[in-house]
């Protein structure tokens, strides 16, 4: 009897186990941990997070969205011409261009976490919480940056994500309100939400 059967575990088909508690630890230096897909219910009804590779940039992406959610952190405490919101944009740019083999990323929105290439990302970090929970509350359903996604692109879409719960009852929805602003390099596809007579 192995010690993952102790601990309910369940062994992925890249030889890594993980239960829910272990899928929370931190990764290697503190990081988050690496982007995990929930797989089947371990013997105690625990859930199974069996890690993933995603082409082999699933850590650049994931950068790239803890960058992001930071992003709109700052823009939702400091003006958009603060220091800190231009450092924190600039800084996700940077993050982004680096994905050279991405025209672009498309992600689906869900409660907790974002969800790219199958793989869900951000759950129980800063990504969930500034990026996911908002997005959702928003309606949002799905959102695709593109490759030629400008620095003014990114500040636009955290500046008005990290106030998206004031318009929240407004008759704009979100992506909308990206057009309006002259953004077209990141597309929001709005849950179907039926009308009240």
């Amino acid at each position: 009897k192995s010690p993952d059967d102790d601990r309910g575990g369940e062994q992925g088909e890249h030889g890594f186990v993980l239960d829910e508690h272990h899928a929370r630890e931190d990764g290697p230096n503190g990081q988050p941990p690496l982007l995990a897909q929930q797989g089947p219910r371990g013997l105690h009804g625990g859930l199974i997070r069996t890690l993933r590779t995603c082409g082999g940039h699933a850590p650049a992406v994931e950068e790239f969205l803890q960058l992001l959610a930071r992003a709109v952190r700052q823009f939702h405490t400091y003006p958009p011409t603060s220091p800190l919101c231009v450092d924190a944009i600039t800084a996700c740019h940077k993050a982004f261009v680096s994905l050279k083999d991405r025209d672009r990323l498309a992600f689906r929105v869900t409660p907790r976490e974002l969800v790219v290439d199958e793989i869900g990302v951000g759950a129980g970090t800063v990504v969930e919480h500034e990026i996911a929970r908002r997005l959702h509350r928003a309606h949002v359903a799905t959102f695709d940056v593109d490759r030629g996604a400008s620095p003014r692109d990114l500040s636009r879409f955290c500046s008005d994500l990290s106030h998206c719960d004031e318009f929240a009852n407004a008759k704009a929805t979100f992506a909308e309100l990206l057009t309006e602003h002259g953004v077209d390099t990141i597309v929001l596809r709005m849950a179907y939400r039926p009308e009240v007579f």
